[in-house]
């Protein structure tokens, strides 16, 4: 009998110490996800209300179009989005200060003939992980037709 209540109450705090385990790893993989949520939208922000400063080493990155009473927020430059599409991943991080982290930025056209957005241009890191996701949408002009776009910025790691 004494063997028994043993072998329970040993069971009952291994059982207590594995649930505290998991509830801690679920919190942290949550936190870590929410930490970046800011982060991933400052980088949106930026890209969808600043022309930048693509001159500079590294560049300051915009996208939006500068018209001739300042910048235009939310009307993608097609010019800018080429040359975010060109550069490799270490480079876009260095300019946006995210050395140590993953990047991933996409921007999506509606197609209206399909009733649904298509892939335009993308840039950053080819792998994927749990992170954070901030989306918003915009306007690009192509062909010389407005269309209604959507850029989503992934940020994880780190």
């Amino acid at each position: 009998m004494h063997r028994a209540v043993s072998f329970l109450l040993s069971m009952a705090l291994v059982l207590g110490v594995a649930a505290y385990g998991l509830a801690e790893v679920s919190r942290r993989s949550q936190g870590g996800s929410r930490g970046l949520e800011p982060l991933a939208e400052a980088v949106l922000r930026q890209l969808l209300e600043s022309p930048g400063n693509w001159s500079r080493t590294p560049p300051e990155l915009g996208l939006c179009v500068e018209g001739e009473a300042g910048p235009i927020p939310y009307l993608l430059d097609a010019a800018k989005l080429n040359r975010l599409q060109s550069m490799g991943e270490e480079e876009l991080l260095e300019a946006l200060g995210l050395e140590g982290r993953h990047l991933k930025i996409a921007v999506y056209v509606w197609r209206q003939q399909l009733g649904r957005f298509t892939l335009l241009a993308e840039a950053g890191s080819e792998l994927r992980g749990a992170g954070a996701t901030a989306r918003s949408p915009a306007a690009i002009e192509l062909g010389g037709e407005l269309k209604q776009a959507l850029v989503e910025v992934e940020v994880w790691g780190g």
